[in-house]
């Protein structure tokens, strides 16, 4: 299930992306409140040691120097739980018929402080989605049905705020990909730069409707 193999350019331009937004707030809201348990994996990852690119990537020949983390089953989790987060709708594709899970691929893999940082987190939740589906269901997450997915990915907010801080994580990455991407910058109608007179109005009232959308699907909301 993992999709097709993504140009690293690209996933290399999503991070740097990333990277830059990494400030913008979300808050998340969830069906049920995150509770203190004790049966969230504890997972060692060792460091990564490759260096980085860069100050200033050659983006056009790219030379990534780190080696990629997930295995080929870690990958379909990760494509799985990117198509939970935001599902196909209409005319818009999945995130892993575009490659987003790469993107979260080459995220846990960077030798970054933020990006190891998240390492372990992510690692981990993806093996707790993977217990539990084994555990509810007799097969792996990727194997599930939607409504299925959504469930566990539910139950772990709630089951321990580490699976919060997981799921939050994969959210912002989902998110901050997918609509980096040329279908979800169409979806979101951006045209790019363009001349006005006079001030700048702001969003039209029509834009952050959709935006509060999107964002709702998420069970996220634009901070007042």
């Amino acid at each position: 299930m993992s999709g097709p193999e993504i140009d690293r350019r690209v996933t290399l331009q999503w991070l740097a992306g990333a990277i830059a937004a990494g400030s913008v707030p979300l808050n998340g809201a969830y069906a049920a409140p995150p509770t203190t348990g004790g049966d969230w994996p504890s997972v060692t990852v060792p460091p990564v040691t490759a260096p980085g690119y860069g100050t200033d990537p050659t983006m056009l020949e790219p030379v990534v120097p780190w080696p990629k983390t997930l295995t080929a089953a870690q990958l379909d989790t990760a494509a799985a739980l990117c198509d939970t987060i935001l599902p196909a709708e209409g005319q818009w594709p999945a995130p892993s018929t575009i490659g987003i899970h790469h993107f979260v691929n080459e995220w846990v893999s960077a030798p970054y402080p933020d990006q190891q940082a998240d390492r372990a987190t992510l690692l981990a939740g993806f093996a707790w989605v993977e217990r539990e589906a084994r555990r509810q269901h007799g097969r792996g997450y990727a194997q599930l049905g939607e409504a299925q997915r959504g469930a566990i990915l539910t139950a772990a907010a709630a089951a321990d705020p580490k699976g919060k801080a997981f799921l939050d994580k994969m959210k912002f990455l989902t998110a901050g990909a997918y609509y980096t991407s040329e279908p979800g910058i169409e979806e979101l109608g951006y045209i790019g730069n363009v001349p006005l007179e006079g001030d700048y109005p702001g969003p039209s009232a029509e834009a952050l409707a959709h935006l509060d959308q999107v964002l709702a699907s998420l069970n996220l909301k634009r901070k007042s």
